[in-house]
Parts: structure tokens; C-alpha cells; sequence
């Protein structure tokens, strides 16, 4: 499997036209894990930006440690 990681709605329609297997967005939250992380999209993109296509053909992880929320958002997977 091929999966393409986004973190913004530009890359994110990039990766929904390309051939990937499954599409990570993220992150959801804020995390202190790392040094110099992308900015936090929170969990509305996920309810609003891409659980709402109803064409969507791969599955959708998200790229956080807190899976609950994420899930109940949407998100098939948290990787």
C-alpha cells in the first residue's frame, strides 16, 4: 500500500487525485513531540473538508495519538 501524507487542503486535493492507497491528514491536534511540527488543522477538516465527500475512494487516517475523537469524526484509520 501507498499512502500520502497531508497536512493542508492544497495538499490534501493533490493527493485525492493522485494514486494513493490511503491519504493521512494531520496533525489534528497539537503535539510537544516534535521540534518543529505543521500547523495544527484540527478536527473540523476532517468532518468538514473530507468526510463530506461522498466519492471518496480510499480510506483516511489521520496523523494523531488521540484516536477516539478522530474516528468518531470519520477517519477509517489512525496510523
Amino acid at each position: 500500500m501507498v499512502g500520502v501524507s497531508t497536512h493542508n487542503l492544497e495538499q490534501f486535493g493533490r493527493a485525492a487525485a493522485a494514486s494513493a492507497d490511503y491519504i493521512a491528514v494531520g496533525p489534528v491536534f497539537f503535539t510537544s513531540t516534535k521540534t518543529n511540527p505543521d500547523p495544527v488543522i484540527g478536527i473540523d477538516f476532517i468532518r468538514v473538508f473530507v468526510c463530506s465527500q461522498t466519492n471518496r475512494l480510499w480510506p483516511l487516517g489521520a496523523l494523531q495519538l488521540t484516536a477516539a475523537e478522530v474516528i468518531r469524526a470519520g477517519a477509517d484509520s489512525v496510523p
